[in-house]
């Protein structure tokens, strides 16, 4: 009789402890959670679907920095048309992308080319920026397109050693040098002109 006399109590104390709901107040609604954004494709990923409208060109121009490398990214994925909404493309690294355009025998000679290449894409934003603002690169710039030179340089006596052409490579190194010098000729096509050098050098190769 007892046990029933306490489970009462409390039961009614429990009761009592729940607020009381407000006459003509609302009732609250659970929070809905909003539904998350429709992922944006990665132009740049290692295999990637392609999305309605995207090409060759586009492609290469925003992962490698240049519309020069898209015959490379066709190359690559035995690719000879127009890419088609939905299919796979595979966009690989620079490295993997120069590395599969030269024949074996030569992928040792261009590696420091692909090192260059990062080298100068990796201040190239602020090489076209500063280009637009009519003011010479920092001295962290400066020293990435150094490094560039550098690697470029080193590839050129090994090729040049094997009897190859490297005037392609040393017009990139020229460039190079007048950027890092505050000049460079036409801001449109400066940085785009070390690519094309980059590219020309590497398809003079002997295969």
């Amino acid at each position: 009789m007892l046990a029933l006399s306490a489970f009462g109590s409390m039961a009614c104390k429990d009761k009592s402890a729940q607020p009381a709901p407000t006459v003509g107040q609302a009732p609250t609604l659970p929070a809905v959670a909003a539904p998350p954004a429709p992922a944006v494709p990665d132009p740049c990923a290692t295999t990637k679907l392609v999305a309605a409208g995207e090409t060759f060109e586009g492609i290469t121009l925003h992962c490698y920095g240049s519309r020069t490398y898209q015959t490379w990214l066709m190359a690559f994925n035995k690719h000879t048309s127009m890419l088609r909404a939905g299919e796979k493309l595979s966009v690989p690294p620079f490295e993997e992308l120069l590395a599969a355009r030269v024949p074996a025998e030569w992928r040792a000679d261009v590696a420091p080319v692909a090192v260059a290449y990062r080298e100068f894409h990796s201040v190239e934003a602020t090489v076209n920026a500063g280009f637009a603002s009519h003011s010479k690169p920092n001295a962290n710039t400066q020293q990435h397109l150094r490094n560039a030179i550098t690697q470029l340089g080193a590839a050129i006596v090994t090729i040049k050693a094997r009897g190859a052409r490297v005037n392609q490579f040393e017009t990139a190194v020229a460039q190079l040098r007048d950027i890092a010098e505050g000049g460079g000729g036409s801001p449109d096509y400066a940085t785009e002109e070390v690519h094309q050098r980059i590219a020309l050098g590497v398809d003079a190769l002997p295969r």
